[in-house]
C-alpha cells in the first residue's frame, strides 16, 4: 500500500482508534476512571487530537510536530493543572499501542512513524511540564523574598496569610529568625534538605551579603511516644554551616509566622553589632548582644534590659541595685566599691554573685559586659557619618575650608595624589569644569575627607558608623581607616577617568524618577533597556542607560512618576562601565587595607563590612552595579541611629534622610561654619 493510500486509511479509521483508546484508558488507567465525566470527555479530546496530529505529521514529516501544548489546547484550561506529567506520559503509551495494535501488518515504515512521532511528543510533554516547573520555581522564589522582606520590614498586610500558605509553610507554632552572611557559593537545596530532615519549615531571603532563614517549630525525627521539640538554638547550630563567615544571630522565638518581624528586627539589631563580642558564639542569640544593641540605639534592646536586670533587681532588693551602680561607675572595682558603701569587699562580692540569678538573662550580661559602663548605653546617642556623591560638588565650595590650618597644604598633597589641582577647580572652576568626572569625583572625596577631619577635630572624638554614597564610598573607607588619604585619592582619580573613558564610549545619561510603584518602573525600565543606578530611598530611583531610552521615558512617565534628566555624562552603576570596573580592580590590587574602625555601611546592600579587603571588592563591583542607598538607610534605622551629618559638599543625603528617616536629626556641613552644629549632634548636645 502506497503513502496515500495508507493515509486515507489512516483517515478512516482514526475514529475508531480514538474509541478503542478510550475504552483502553478506562480499563487500564483507574486515575482516567476516577475523573469527573467532563474532564474524562476532555482527556479523550486530548487523544483525539494527538491521533489527528500524527495523521498530519506522517504525511509532512517537515511540519512543526504535535506537543503537548498544542493538544491540551483542546482541553480546559484546568485539565492542564489536574493532569500530571505521568499521567500524561500514561496517555501517551495507551495512545501508542492501541495505534500500533491496529496498524500492525500495515508495514514496518508505519510503525517506526509511530514510534518516532510518539518519542518526541514524550520529549515535548516533558519539556513543557519542565517549562511550567520552572515558572512556578521562579514565582515561588519571587513571592518568597516578598514574603522574607515583608518580614524583615514589619510591612506585613492583610495578603501575609495567604502568601505564606501558597510557599506551602505548615508551621503553626513558634517561629524564629537567624540572620548572618551569604557564603560565596550558596546552596539553597542544602538549606531545605537540612531543614526537611530537621522538620523545620524555612523560608529563605538573600540580600546581598545577608542570609535570612525564617525558621518554623519543629520536632525531632525518630522520637518514640511524644515528640520531642528541637529548641531554637539547636536548630540553627545546624544550619550554621550554610552561612558564610561571620556572626550568625538567631533572634527571639515569637508566636506565629506573621509575628516574625519582631524577631527579625532584633536579629538585624543584633547582626549589626555582633562583631563588638569579640568570642560571641556562633550561632549567638539576639538577646545575648542586648548590650551591644542599646549601646547602638536599639530601643528594643533598652526596654528589654530594664524588664530583664533592673526591674527584677529593684523589686528583690534595692542594696543589689546600689551594689552594682557603684560597681560599674568605680571601673568594676571590689574594693572601690566597697569604700563607697561603707561596706567589706566580700560583702560587694557576695551580692554580685546574687545579681545574674535575679536576671532574665542568659549570658552573664551585668558582671561580663564592660559597655554597661559606659554612658552612651544610657544616653543611646549612635551618629552616623555620611560622604556625598558626584552631582553635589558646586562652584568655590572648597574656598571656606582653606581658611582652616593646615587644608592649603593637605589640599596640595591630594592634588599630587589625584594628578589634579583640586585648589583651583575647588575655587574659581566654573559649574561645567568640575562637572566633568574626571574632576568632579577627586574634588568631592578631598572635601569629605577634610571635612571629616574637622569633625573629629572639633568634637574630640570620632562618629560611631560612616557611609558614602557611590564615590563617596571612597571618602567612607578613608574615615573608617581602611585606607589613607593619599590612597584614597589616587584611587578616586583612577575610578574617574575611568568612568569617563567608559562614558565617552556610547551616549548614554542619567535620571531620577520620583515617586510611582517600584515595582512597575522596574517592568518599564526592563523594557526600555534602561537599568536602575541608584535606589535613593524615599521614592526616589536615578535610571541610567541609552538616552533615546531616557528620552522615551521621559515622554511617556509612569502613572504617579516625575521623570528629572541629570546633568551626567554617562550611565553610572550599570553594565556600561564594565571597562572602569577592570581599570579599579587593578588599582586596588596594590592596595593594603586595614579592617575598618567603626561600622562602615557598604551601598552593595547597605551591610555592615568588617573586613578590610571585602570593602575594596565591594567599592571595585559598585563601578557597575546599582547604589543601594535606601539599603543604607534601612540599615541605619535597624542599627538605631539617631543622627545624620553630612560632609561637604552637603545637602543631597541629609534632605533623603529626612524622607527616609523621618525624625532624625541631620546636619550638612556644607562649611566651617557648619562644625559646630554638627559637633553639637555627635555629642548629644542637639536633637
Amino acid at each position: 500500500m502506497d503513502k496515500a493510500a495508507t493515509l486515507t486509511w489512516l483517515r478512516r479509521i482514526s475514529g475508531d482508534i480514538a474509541s478503542v483508546t478510550i475504552k483502553r484508558l478506562e480499563d487500564t488507567l483507574p486515575w482516567y476512571a476516577d475523573m469527573p465525566p467532563a474532564r474524562r470527555s476532555a482527556v479523550g479530546l486530548v487523544a483525539q487530537a494527538g491521533i489527528t496530529s500524527f495523521i498530519q505529521w506522517y504525511e509532512d514529516p517537515t511540519s512543526t510536530p504535535w506537543i503537548a501544548a498544542d493538544i491540551f489546547a483542546a482541553a480546559p484550561r484546568e485539565l492542564l493543572r489536574s493532569v500530571s506529567l505521568q499521567q500524561t506520559l500514561q496517555l501517551i503509551r495507551v495512545t501508542v499501542e492501541v495505534t500500533e495494535e491496529r496498524v500492525a501488518g500495515r508495514g514496518n515504515d508505519l510503525r517506526e512513524a509511530i514510534l518516532l512521532y510518539s518519542r518526541d511528543v514524550a520529549f515535548a510533554a516533558a519539556d513543557v511540564y519542565a517549562r511550567a516547573a520552572e515558572a512556578r520555581g521562579l514565582w515561588d522564589a519571587r513571592l518568597e523574598a516578598l514574603v522574607v522582606d515583608s518580614i524583615l520590614t514589619g510591612e506585613a498586610d492583610e495578603e501575609l496569610p495567604s502568601r505564606i500558605a501558597a510557599l506551602g509553610w505548615h508551621g503553626h507554632g513558634e517561629v524564629a529568625v537567624l540572620v548572618g552572611t551569604t557564603p560565596p557559593q550558596f546552596d539553597v537545596d542544602l538549606v531545605r534538605r537540612t531543614a526537611r530532615k530537621l522538620a523545620v519549615d524555612v523560608l529563605i531571603g538573600v540580600q546581598g551579603s545577608r542570609l535570612v532563614l525564617v525558621l518554623g517549630r519543629a520536632r525531632a525525627e525518630g522520637a518514640e511516644g511524644e515528640e520531642e521539640e528541637l529548641g531554637f538554638q539547636e536548630i540553627a547550630t545546624r544550619l550554621e554551616p550554610s552561612f558564610g563567615p561571620g556572626y550568625v544571630v538567631l533572634g527571639p522565638a515569637v508566636a506565629a509566622l506573621v509575628d516574625a518581624s519582631q524577631s527579625a528586627r532584633a536579629a538585624l539589631a543584633g547582626f549589626a553589632v555582633a562583631r563588638a563580642w569579640r568570642s560571641a558564639p556562633r550561632p549567638v542569640e539576639a538577646d545575648d548582644l542586648l548590650p551591644e544593641r542599646a549601646l547602638a540605639g536599639d530601643p528594643l534592646a533598652k526596654q528589654t534590659l530594664i524588664e530583664r536586670i533592673f526591674r527584677p533587681l529593684q523589686a528583690h532588693s534595692t542594696d543589689l541595685v546600689t551594689t552594682l551602680w557603684s560597681y560599674l561607675d568605680n571601673g568594676r572595682s571590689l574594693e572601690a566599691t566597697a569604700r563607697e558603701l561603707f561596706v567589706h569587699p566580700n560583702t560587694v562580692r557576695y551580692r554580685l554573685k546574687r545579681v545574674t540569678p535575679h536576671t532574665r538573662v542568659s549570658r552573664n550580661l551585668v558582671m561580663d559586659h564592660p559597655p554597661l559602663c559606659g554612658n552612651r548605653w544610657q544616653t543611646g546617642w549612635v551618629i552616623v557619618v555620611v560622604c556625598p556623591g558626584q552631582g553635589s560638588q558646586t562652584p568655590g565650595f572648597l574656598a571656606p575650608w582653606l581658611e582652616l590650618d593646615g587644608v592649603a597644604e593637605r589640599l596640595a598633597a591630594y592634588s599630587d595624589a589625584a594628578e589634579v589641582d583640586l585648589r583651583e577647580h575647588g575655587t574659581v572652576s566654573d559649574a561645567d569644569t568640575i562637572r566633568d568626572t574626571r574632576i568632579a569625583q577627586p574634588l568631592i572625596v578631598a572635601a569629605s575627607v577634610i571635612a571629616g577631619d574637622a569633625l573629629t577635630q572639633r568634637a574630640g572624638r570620632r562618629a560611631d558608623g560612616i557611609a558614602g554614597h557611590s564615590v563617596g564610598e571612597i571618602a567612607a573607607l578613608v574615615g573608617s581607616g581602611v585606607i589613607d588619604a593619599e590612597t584614597g585619592m589616587r584611587l578616586v582619580a583612577i575610578r574617574g577617568r575611568a568612568m569617563a573613558d567608559a562614558a565617552a564610549q556610547e551616549q548614554t545619561g542619567m535620571s531620577a524618577v520620583l515617586g510611582g510603584d517600584e515595582e512597575a518602573l522596574l517592568a518599564r525600565l526592563a523594557e526600555l533597556d534602561l537599568s536602575p543606578a541608584n535606589y535613593n530611598g524615599g521614592g526616589q530611583i536615578v535610571v541610567a542607560g541609552a538616552l533615546p531610552a531616557l528620552a522615551a521615558l521621559a515622554a511617556e512617565p509612569l502613572k504617579g512618576t516625575r521623570v528629572v534628566p541629570l546633568q551626567v555624562a554617562g550611565a553610572f552603576h550599570t553594565r556600561y562601565m564594565a571597562s572602569a570596573v577592570a581599570a579599579l580592580r587593578d588599582a586596588v590590587a596594590d592596595v593594603t587595607p586595614a579592617n575598618p574602625d567603626i561600622t562602615l555601611w557598604t551601598n552593595r546592600d547597605g551591610s555592615a563590612v568588617t573586613d578590610g579587603a571585602q570593602a575594596l571588592s565591594y567599592l571595585v563591583d559598585q563601578v557597575s552595579s546599582p547604589v543601594r542607598w535606601d539599603l543604607c538607610m534601612q540599615s541605619f534605622s535597624d542599627a538605631g541611629v539617631t543622627g545624620v551629618i553630612e560632609l561637604a559638599p552637603a545637602g543631597a543625603l541629609v534632605g533623603l534622610a529626612k524622607r527616609g528617616l523621618r525624625g532624625v536629626p541631620t546636619v550638612a556641613v556644607k562649611t566651617p561654619e557648619d562644625l559646630d552644629a554638627a559637633v553639637a549632634l555627635l555629642n548629644g548636645e542637639a536633637a
